[in-house]
């Protein structure tokens, strides 16, 4: 059985692959893999395997966006608390 080449990102440009978001988010594979089985983290678009995972761009995106929101409202309430 022929290897299948994994899709490139220039091919895809809409789509994120494990290895891009892991460098994203600094994380070594095995912690991403970890934080999305706990859905800690997005769940991916297409999961092929082991490290064949792949995220819509814009879901990725505005799950960040709102995680950073999330940050920023408990910063807030941290600081009028003190």
């Amino acid at each position: 059985m022929p290897n299948t080449p994994l899709p490139d990102q220039d091919r895809f440009p809409d789509m994120v692959p494990f290895v891009q978001l892991r460098e994203l988010l600094q994380l070594d594979g095995r912690t991403l893999r970890r934080l999305v089985k706990a859905h800690k983290i997005l769940a991916p678009d297409i999961d092929l395997g082991y490290v064949c995972k792949w995220w819509r761009k814009d879901r990725l995106l505005a799950w960040l966006d709102q995680q950073q929101q999330a940050t920023a409202q408990a910063k807030e309430v941290l600081h009028a608390a003190s």
